[in-house]
């Protein structure tokens, strides 16, 4: 994946709510900071119901540290006229089919079952991202590594990197 050149733009912001006992939600989130996507984290569903309009894309869990899951955040997200088009992705361990179907039901755009490399979860934020964002003349049309940076440079989130590998192997 190349890194985003943020030189003069804006950078993007992504609201990921994972529970807080997922080893997920600071793997994901260190990743997507290295990468140039300012990161709001968070384990509760009402905290992302107020941080969304802050947000550009909201990536969220099923299971939640709230008694409403991430299907229910998306459907609510969907009802309010501040984040009704906000691109959701639902990035989960629940991957039964019905999982799936509850997920699009309420309004997701993108499914992704765990485990889920850090690259791939990056990849849909940038797409939808390309896909939603207002063209504006600060907004690239392409996330960029400076040509000197490579994945294999990176420090930070190597572990979390290989880490994530290693569980795509495994399952």
């Amino acid at each position: 994946m190349k890194r985003p050149s943020m030189s003069t733009t804006r950078r993007p912001v992504v609201l990921l709510v994972q529970q807080s006992r997922d080893d997920g939600l600071e793997m994901y989130a260190e990743f997507l900071r290295y990468y140039g996507v300012a990161v709001i984290p968070v384990s509760h569903a009402r905290d992302a119901l107020e941080l969304a309009p802050q947000a550009d894309i909201v990536v969220t869990g099923m299971n939640l540290d709230d008694p409403m899951d991430g299907v229910e955040l998306a459907s609510r997200l969907r009802k309010d006229d501040c984040t009704k088009f906000m691109p959701i992705i639902v990035l989960t361990a629940c991957a039964y089919p019905k999982d799936r179907e509850r997920a699009e039901g309420a309004g997701c755009d993108v499914f992704l079952p765990k485990p889920c490399l850090p690259d791939d979860l990056l990849g849909e934020v940038r797409q939808l991202l390309v896909a939603t964002r207002p063209r504006t003349a600060d907004t690239p049309q392409v996330f960029q590594l400076p040509s000197h940076v490579t994945a294999r440079h990176a420090h930070g989130w190597h572990g979390a990197h290989q880490l994530s590998r290693a569980l795509a192997r495994s399952s």
